[in-house]
């Protein structure tokens, strides 16, 4: 009997290392996920930003646009 417990006892702590080891990849994992999870949040607010920019430029652009469009549309008065 003391031997069954025995062998128990050492297959329990195998097992429980096993688990430990499989946790620890686990985690590992996570973390890399949580890294790069972190690193496209980043990307995405710098490409909004830019978007925003480019937005900004585009109007500028189209009231210059404009704005040269109704001075040729003007009759020459000279």
């Amino acid at each position: 009997m003391a031997d069954e417990v025995g062998r128990l006892a050492a297959e329990t702590a195998e097992q429980t290392a096993r688990i430990a080891a499989t946790i620890g990849r686990i985690e590992a994992e996570m973390s890399g996920v949580r890294e790069a999870a972190t690193a496209a949040l980043e990307r995405a607010g710098t490409g909004a930003a830019q978007a925003g920019e480019g937005r900004q430029a585009l109007e500028q652009l189209t009231t210059v646009l404009e704005s040269q469009i109704k001075r040729l549309r003007l009759p020459v008065s000279q």
